[in-house]
């Protein structure tokens, strides 16, 4: 039972009893993230029943992967917490998936890395990109798999205390509006709303035509060139080494949902 609406969540995990779901829920959202140079973070080494994340923040996808990877037959996935998998087992997450679909075709020899991380998107991927590459971690095929958070974040998700800490205004702990998801949520929010209520010289304009223009305008087109001139950079880092780089921008239900 979902504590927040009452409703029950066997439907969203059929086969799983309550206990279990409560298990894996908590294994999923009890974990902090780890300082990581130059990205900011990572996902945070864990043993559980259904989260496991080795070191260099690797997910498992259901038995660890070796490291250091070897090049042939490697494959990275890089992406958001849609690409970790918030919310399922290992061996439910995408990566785990594409790595069993990939061993049936090509045979056993093929390891796909669950680099997905929680807040990601297309900067912090190309960051965390360049990082394996310089530490001599390189794949075969880097996939990048985004769509969400590039329309969510504008900045690192810790940018915010960074700054605080540099500026010595940081607050003490335990404040809940200093949270990354909280602030994130604000900003989707007043994204949301800006500009609601105005009118234009000739007289009210249609909110959703409005908003939609606003948004367009002032939010959706610069994402669209950051996200870009990311993928550009990392293909020119793919290049020159010689590797395959596949970009998938996934489906989110978010804009005019109907959640019904």
């Amino acid at each position: 039972m979902d504590e927040r609406t009452g409703t029950p969540l066997s439907p969203v995990y059929p086969g799983m009893s309550e206990d279990d779901i409560v298990h894996l829920l908590t294994e999923t959202w009890s974990r902090n993230h780890a300082y990581e140079p130059f990205t900011g973070h990572t996902e945070r080494p864990f043993a559980g029943r259904y989260v496991n994340v080795a070191e260099h923040g690797v997910r498992s996808n259901g038995v660890a992967n070796p490291w250091p990877p070897s090049a042939a037959g490697t494959v990275f996935v890089l992406g958001g917490s849609t690409t970790f998998g918030v919310g399922v087992a290992d061996s439910e997450t995408i990566p785990s998936y594409m790595e069993r679909e990939l061993r049936a075709r090509i045979g056993p020899g093929v390891h796909v890395y669950n680099f997905g991380r929680g807040y990601y998107y297309s900067s912090l991927e190309r960051a965390l990109f360049a990082r394996l590459i310089e530490e001599r971690a390189v794949p075969s095929v880097a996939v990048f798999i985004d769509g969400l958070n590039d329309f969510i974040l504008d900045e690192p998700p810790y940018a915010g205390r960074l700054r605080q800490f540099m500026d010595g205004t940081l607050p003490e702990p335990a404040a809940a509006g200093g949270l990354p998801v909280v602030r994130v949520g604000r900003r989707a929010l007043a994204r949301l709303t800006a500009g609601r209520g105005k009118q234009g010289a000739s007289g009210p304009e249609p909110v959703a035509v409005r908003a939609t223009r606003e948004a367009r305008d002032t939010t959706v087109m610069p994402v669209i060139e950051r996200y870009l001139t990311n993928k550009r950079m990392v293909e020119a880092l793919a290049a020159s080494e010689g590797l395959a780089t596949l970009f998938v921008w996934q489906p989110v239900p978010v804009h005019g949902y109907d959640n019904r």
